[in-house]
């Protein structure tokens, strides 16, 4: 079975993350920078070896992101959860969000 881990991509780059790392960055995402950001209005698509989970990640910048200090703003930014399944188990996962809007709703 491979590793669990996750891409973060945008347009132009892609980012691995190994299960610790993983683990960090989603504490981080949700209980630091986004205290309370929830999945709003989830869509599950179940395959044969594979789950997409498409939502709206929906959030307040309450901690810092990004190494950037809490704004205070709202996020609404679509965004898309891909599971591989390997012998009943999540092998990978990979998340992919538009974060020049993020970042946009942060800073306009």
């Amino acid at each position: 079975m491979g590793d669990l881990c996750q891409s973060l991509a945008s347009a132009s780059d892609e980012l691995l993350l190994p299960r610790d790392r993983l683990d960090s960055w989603l504490y981080e995402l949700y209980h630091v920078a986004f205290p309370g950001a929830y999945p709003d209005d989830p869509r599950i698509h179940v395959g044969a070896d594979s789950v997409v989970v498409e939502f709206t990640f929906k959030g307040r910048n309450d901690g810092p992101f990004a190494g950037n200090p809490p704004t205070h703003r709202s996020v609404s930014v679509p965004m898309c959860v891909a599971y591989d399944i390997e012998t009943r188990r999540i092998a990978r996962i990979r998340a992919y969000y538009d974060a020049a809007t993020m970042m946009r709703q942060l800073t306009d």
